[in-house]
């Protein structure tokens, strides 16, 4: 049976609460019930010495008078009294049934002076010894405590009414203090019920008292933040995406419309259109292939396959893997950087990752730099390392710096220049997968300078 948390909490706290108030009852009658025994035994002591100085401090001849008194003049309702003398016999009962109080008893009692038994039949029965001026006796009562009972009985009606008042009064309260507790929590799941994906600017209002509602609406504004800022990068990523694949498409599209119009293109002329249509498609396999790289590691929170690494190995493989491809480029490694300590370029990374940071940055500072040199050399600080790329190229204008590793981002200075515009948000993600960070410099007298800096605490 499912139950809503309101009737939960209800019923849990009059649960609880009528389970102390029962404990407290049952509590509350034991004391009751010992007190009344208590009582009723200071009651019966004090019959028991009155009857005893009666019988036992008087002379012979006046005691027959005198318990005829207690029979004429009972104290407590429904009382029998019997007077046992030195030699155990009964010298006196007001009860013709009388319980015949054993020898042995008798002797027990003289010992510990007063005993007080329960009766079966819920009489109680005092044994009273005392030593008086002209005899010792033994005083027997047995009575029924009929008022205490009574009135304990009233108590326990009482109680058990109050109990069951009480727990109604608390299931009631309960349910509307349950029902004002979570009445933030309801206005929430209203608020979060009328959010779908075309009103990500919405947000919930935060409450104002300072408590678990106010942190959880904090908490789920904050999601929504990442949710729609989410949201937005894929829209511009698509619809970016979609503009650079279409761009070259049209070019391959409009080349191979004019060689099916044409039919008496000469050699010259096919074969350069199908060379243009080649140098497209190889625009268009790179434009996928950084498509795949930057989704791969887009969601990535950490390094799933992470070893210790020489990052000036993972260089040369870099420069290895961009000359293949571009024998024309000049691209050199400052061996004068390299410190004395190998072990000073060794981290923990993913080595592909690291790879195709390395060679995005040189494939990017080659590219822009009319085939003018590349350098790349180690920077030491106390507590970070840097891989330094210089380049002679155009050159990225300050105010652009801060947006060139958004994708598809391109400089006004690159726009002359083929390109994807995703190769350095490629290196920021992978950067910041090791946590590590890009400087961008000025190089003099032109060109730029990259610089990615690995915290010392991330070093082997």
């Amino acid at each position: 049976m499912k139950m809503k948390i309101r009737l939960r909490l209800s019923l849990l706290f009059a649960v609880l609460s009528s389970s102390v108030i029962v404990l407290f009852t049952i509590g509350f009658v034991l004391w009751l019930s010992h007190n009344r025994r208590h009582e009723f035994k200071q009651l019966l002591e004090e019959r028991a010495l009155n009857v005893a100085q009666l019988y036992c401090d008087t002379r012979e001849d006046n005691a027959t008078i005198l318990a005829d008194i207690l029979v004429a003049h009972p104290s407590i309702s429904d009382e029998d009294i019997g007077i046992y003398g030195s030699t155990d016999s009964l010298l006196f009962c007001t009860s013709k049934n009388f319980y015949r109080v054993k020898p042995i008893d008798l002797g027990h009692v003289r010992l510990i002076r007063v005993s007080l038994i329960d009766q079966p039949d819920g009489r109680e029965r005092l044994s009273f010894y005392y030593k008086g001026v002209f005899r010792y006796c033994v005083v027997v009562i047995e009575a029924k405590d009929i008022i205490g009972f009574e009135r304990l009985r009233t108590i326990l009606v009482v109680l058990f009414f109050g109990v069951i008042v009480s727990f109604l009064v608390v299931v009631v309260l309960g349910f509307i203090f349950s029902y004002r507790s979570l009445f933030p929590l309801r206005q929430l799941v209203m608020g979060v019920g009328q959010i779908d994906p075309t009103r990500l600017s919405e947000r919930l209002t935060v409450p104002e008292p300072d408590d678990e509602i106010k942190h959880l609406t904090m908490a789920f504004n904050h999601s929504l933040d990442r949710l729609e800022k989410a949201f937005l990068i894929q829209k511009s990523f698509v619809s970016n995406a979609s503009h650079e694949i279409r761009t070259p498409l049209t070019v391959v599209r409009g080349e191979l419309e004019l060689l099916l119009m044409n039919d008496r293109l000469g050699g010259s002329e096919l074969k350069r259109s199908l060379g243009r249509i080649y140098d497209v498609m190889l625009e268009l396999s790179g434009i996928t292939d950084s498509l795949l790289s930057l989704a791969q590691i887009e969601g990535d929170e950490r390094i799933s396959k992470r070893s210790v690494v020489r990052i000036d190995e993972l260089c040369l493989e870099a420069i290895k893997s961009v000359n293949q491809r571009h024998k024309e480029w000049d691209i050199d490694i400052d061996i004068a950087s390299f410190p004395e300590d190998p072990s000073l370029l060794e981290l923990y990374g993913d080595s592909s990752l690291l790879i195709l940071l390395f060679r995005n940055l040189i494939v990017n500072g080659c590219k822009y730099s009319s085939s003018q040199p590349v350098t790349v050399r180690f920077v030491f600080q106390e507590e970070r390392v840097g891989v330094r790329f210089e380049d002679q190229g155009i050159g990225i204008l300050p105010e652009e710096r801060d947006l060139i590793f958004e994708p598809f981002f391109r400089g006004s200075k690159s726009r002359s220049v083929s390109g994807s515009g995703l190769g350095l948000a490629i290196c920021k993600r992978v950067a910041i997968l090791h946590s590590a960070t890009i400087d961008i410099e000025s190089n003099s007298p032109q060109g730029s300078i990259f610089i990615v800096w690995f915290k010392r605490d991330n070093l082997s």
